[in-house]
């Protein structure tokens, strides 16, 4: 990701930002969700991706509400998209809970 000119955010070292191109990548294990305002972008650093050998896939594109457990919601009003994990925040501490 640093050869195209991303770097890990302090916040979680799996986000990957080009503050440049406002471009977002969250990445877990084999799973990659891009985030731009243009999707022109995403898919010429994707190809950029695959010709540094990579092997990738693309998925149709759509919703990506739910992917790992992470929950994305827009907001209308300002159209910033906020990620949370609430429902396996939830799971794992009820798990977890004394019995």
């Amino acid at each position: 990701m640093s050869k195209l000119g991303f770097e890990p955010s302090e916040a979680d070292p799996c986000l990957f930002l080009h503050r440049e191109l406002q471009i977002m990548v969250l990445n877990y294990c084999d799973n990659q969700i891009w985030l731009s305002p243009d999707n022109q972008l995403i898919e010429k650093y994707v190809q950029s991706l695959k010709d540094l050998g990579y092997d990738l896939e693309l998925e149709p594109k759509g919703d990506i509400f739910g992917v790992l457990g992470i929950e994305f919601s827009t907001d209308p009003t300002t159209g910033m998209t906020k990620l949370s994990q609430a429902r396996l925040i939830d799971k794992v501490t009820v798990s977890n809970a004394p019995r």
